[in-house]
């Protein structure tokens, strides 16, 4: 994990993530002028990365990398970073706003004190992907729990107060598409649709393939509740379908959604 490098990588559609719909309200990228399709230990950090973040963005350059964090508006970032590469790049991005926060890694343990306390994003030094991990879904859970999503729970009583002149746009939107879903009549071959559009989505993340067929098969086992804060990526899917308003997902999981309302 050495210094700065102008190397175009070329990494296999199991490490990195192209131009594929976001689906989560984060994104990962991994800045290291190291980064090897070859090494095996960059494949395993990936497997456990995808456990926790499915868009994962690669760079070996620091301006690439800039440019690519400068052009996120929606999402929020996490930023993993060799600490060469660290001391150059966090004083040119650490106030970009949708940057979360930044984890240094690196292969031994030094001293970074000195420096990465200056940076209040910077949220630890790590030489063991596990531990990275377990700190990187904690920030991902409080990503997940300080996004604003449109509700579907409000009454018909509750507009009713107020005058529609002054009713939100978004919020009468909402309204309306809560409507239509909730006349809709499912059946399970929803559910399946649901699934095959999700495999589609994390195609490459095995673990949430995994959780996908899971809940393909045994919907019926659990309530509707315990799926939406089962670890997986329902809950962080309809977060964010209806926090950005995107109509086909919530319609595709229009019958989920039916379910959270009645149970």
């Amino acid at each position: 994990m050495g210094g700065s490098s102008s190397k175009q990588t070329h990494l296999p559609p199991t490490s990195v993530t192209s131009n594929r719909r976001i689906v989560q309200n984060f994104l990962l990228v991994w800045l290291d002028s190291d980064i090897d399709e070859i090494k095996e230990d960059y494949h395993n950090a990936i497997t456990h990365l995808r456990r926790i973040v499915n868009a994962i963005n690669l760079f070996t350059d620091i301006h690439q990398c800039i440019n690519f964090l400068n052009e996120i508006k929606n999402e929020k970032v996490f930023l993993i970073v060799s600490d060469t590469l660290g001391k150059t790049i966090v004083p040119s991005i650490h106030e970009i706003p949708q940057l979360d926060s930044i984890y240094i890694f690196c292969k031994t343990q030094t001293n970074h004190d000195q420096w990465t306390k200056q940076w209040s994003k910077i949220k630890g030094t790590f030489t063991q992907i596990l531990l990275l991990c377990e700190s990187l879904k904690q920030a991902a859970q409080n990503c997940d729990k300080n996004s604003i999503s449109m509700s579907f729970v409000s009454t018909h009583d509750d507009v009713l107060k107020q005058d529609i002149n002054q009713l939100d746009p978004s919020f009468m939107y909402t309204q309306i598409l809560k409507e239509i879903i909730f006349e809709i009549t499912y059946d399970q071959r929803f559910r399946k649709d649901l699934a095959s559009y999700c495999r589609e989505l994390y195609i490459d993340n095995n673990h949430e393939l995994k959780n996908i067929n899971k809940f393909e098969r045994e919907y019926h086992c659990h309530t509707p509740i315990w799926w939406y804060t089962y670890d997986c990526c329902i809950y962080s899917m309809l977060n964010r379908a209806l926090r950005n308003q995107e109509v086909d997902t919530i319609i595709k999981m229009g019958f989920f959604i039916q379910d959270l309302h009645r149970y």
